[in-house]
């Protein structure tokens, strides 16, 4: 069982988690950093970038590699909480804190795609 909106709190607070969560799924970060929505901002983030910074490029990067591992476990039995509150997060803040266009855009994608998965 795994709980996605601690493990998302929990890397925006300490980016140092999402590195090595890539790293251990064998992504690489810089790649990853490079993505048009992000590429404006420090990434990989570090705990010493204002909050903004963080919370922007972690829900990105990690709602995008949660899209995938969703789609490879398909209709596994594994057990997934905090989904739906994650997302409300993720949409929540991303208004609050007045997200770029281009990356809101990106994010309500991702989102779409993962509420389509979990049909």
């Amino acid at each position: 069982m795994v709980n996605v909106r601690e493990s998302f709190w929990a890397m925006v607070r300490e980016p140092q988690l999402l590195i090595n969560y890539l790293r251990d799924l064998g992504i690489d970060v810089d790649e990853a950093c490079r993505e048009d929505p992000i590429k404006e901002f420090n990434c990989p983030p570090s705990e010493a970038d204002d909050f903004r910074t963080r919370f922007f490029v972690v829900s990105y990067i990690y709602l995008r590699v949660l899209s995938q591992e969703l789609r490879e476990l398909g209709a596994s039995n594994v057990i997934v909480e905090g989904l739906s509150e994650l997302m409300s997060d993720v949409l929540t803040d991303m208004r609050l804190y007045n997200a770029p266009p281009k990356l809101m855009n990106a994010v309500v994608s991702i989102i779409r795609d993962i509420l389509q998965l979990r049909r």
